[in-house]
């Protein structure tokens, strides 16, 4: 292996969403491309993070994954690497689910982390922006990615006795759901029969909804996505919001199921022309799932558009031979040393 390709990259822990999806899943692409990768967890003890900023200096290249680390921590790790770049996938600088709010401690630790960086790779457009804004040298747009290959996939668009309108998520995000109570329960008045499928560690109850929680699990989560008849992406409109990068969407397009998505940040950029909808309100919510209900041609023809741009441009292999691109930059180039 050629020592000039050896990356080190930090993330937050192996059982972090964002260090999952945006790092260990793509860990075989870039080996393919040639690429030595090794992963450390980002140390809680001024002693083990010594040792880490100290192995830095055997790499040519190290990548900080979403971790925002303190004044001196940071010192010391941008003095021991060669060239560093930052990768995430949220809005790192506001509280979450800000409305307007802001954060003084986040957003100097967000600012530091990116100018500290000879690059950084954004989630989506909107973070590319805030990172420039807040003084990045170069940015790199890379999609968050999904397993596109040997999953389950709906191939049957004919409804059963209900109309399955499934989310998957953490507990977290189970408000943003709740967004969805007067819709479904809109949808039900309405004679069409509601069943909210919840994939989660956690559940709500929505009175006159029938809810049927599913308990999530990284081996399971396709096969049970591929059962919903649509795949719903409430978000409240906020600033946190708007850094979201679509990956419910992503996920339900991925195992070819229709996606109705609140038009929040890059929600419409992912579903437009094809895979589902992106509804501005409660109305729009509410008329597009009882359009969806009421075509089985439009479900299958929704679910086969998003499968299509799911294999495109967001399959490991895809957004990885990004990644793997963007890496090998920076390995060609002479690092910025600060």
């Amino acid at each position: 292996m050629n020592c000039s390709k050896k990356i080190l990259v930090i993330i937050l822990n192996p059982d972090a969403a964002s260090s999952r999806i945006r790092v260990l899943n793509l860990l075989p692409e870039l080996d393919t491309a040639g690429l030595e990768v090794e992963v450390e967890v980002y140390p809680k003890t001024f002693r083990d993070k010594l040792r880490l900023f100290r192995k830095c200096r055997g790499f040519n290249l190290v990548v900080l994954q979403k971790k925002m680390p303190s004044p001196f921590d940071l010192f010391l790790l941008r003095k021991n690497c060669r060239k560093l770049g930052y990768d995430f996938d949220d809005a790192q600088h506001l509280p979450h689910d800000s409305k307007g709010s802001k954060s003084r401690s986040r957003e100097v630790k967000f600012r530091n982390v990116i100018q500290a960086s000879d690059f950084v790779i954004a989630g989506n457009r909107i973070l590319e922006g805030w990172a420039r804004e807040f003084g990045a040298i170069k940015t790199y747009v890379i999609p968050s990615a999904v397993e596109t290959r040997n999953i389950a996939v709906k191939t049957e668009y004919t409804l059963g006795r209900r109309f399955v309108i499934g989310w998957v998520g953490g507990r977290v995000n189970l408000p943003h759901l709740m967004m969805l109570a007067p819709v479904l329960q809109a949808l039900q008045s309405a004679d069409i029969p509601v069943e909210l499928r919840i994939v989660s560690d956690d559940t709500v109850e929505i009175p006159g909804v029938q809810v049927d929680m599913r308990r999530w699990d990284i081996e399971t989560q396709e096969k049970e996505i591929a059962q919903f008849d649509v795949g719903v992406m409430p978000l409240p409109d906020t600033l946190h919001s708007a850094g979201k990068c679509a990956y419910k969407a992503i996920q339900y397009m991925a195992s070819a199921v229709p996606v109705v998505a609140s038009d929040v940040g890059v929600n419409r950029d992912v579903v437009k022309d094809g895979p589902g909808f992106a509804a501005i309100d409660s109305g729009e919510f509410i008329n597009y799932l009882a359009e969806l209900y009421g075509s089985e041609m439009l479900r299958k023809k929704c679910g086969g558009a998003g499968r299509l741009r799911a294999e495109k441009e967001f399959s490991n292999e895809s957004v990885g031979a990004l990644l793997a691109a963007c890496l090998n930059d920076h390995l060609t180039e002479k690092g910025i040393k600060l």
